[in-house]
């Protein structure tokens, strides 16, 4: 099926969401053949955040992860933070390879349960949040139910 030029964003979320969903499922019925359930969760959130940021497709007044960005540290604790920094300094520990830099692993399955994600300008912290898998899949499923056409 050929991409919707009218609608390229929302098809990419759509069908990054669906290409999730998809391993998710087969995952559950063959955990071996589809193993890597958290690297897509990881990369679909990496390639929603990117859009989302840089096409600006993303209706932030209707996403609700309030109680996840209350797990965020902030440098600058006086600014009110958004949803929409929320997002931005995701993209950025993502895109910059600073969510790897911490995580937490199961002991008994030896899956990832947390990654934490940071966001640095210059050399200072600005951004710290760990965040679990199902965190993360929140956030994918706000992120598709709230994208706006191109």
């Amino acid at each position: 099926m050929e991409y919707n030029k009218r609608n390229l964003i929302k098809d990419f979320f759509t069908r990054t969401y669906k290409n999730l969903e998809t391993y998710k499922k087969n995952h559950s019925r063959e955990p071996d053949k589809y193993e890597y359930e958290i690297t897509m969760t990881i990369n679909s959130l990496l390639g929603l955040l990117v859009f989302a940021k840089e096409y600006d497709s993303i209706n932030y007044d209707n996403i609700n992860i309030d109680h996840i960005i209350k797990k965020a540290k902030y440098a600058n604790k006086s600014n009110e933070k958004t949803v929409k920094d929320f997002f931005r300094h995701m993209r950025n520990s993502i895109a910059h390879g600073r969510c790897l830099e911490g995580f937490d692993v199961d002991n008994t399955t030896h899956n990832i349960k947390k990654l934490k994600f940071l966001d640095y300008n210059n050399k200072d912290k600005t951004f710290e949040v760990y965040l679990t898998i199902s965190d993360m899949n929140k956030i994918i499923k706000e992120l598709k139910n709230n994208i706006t056409t191109s």
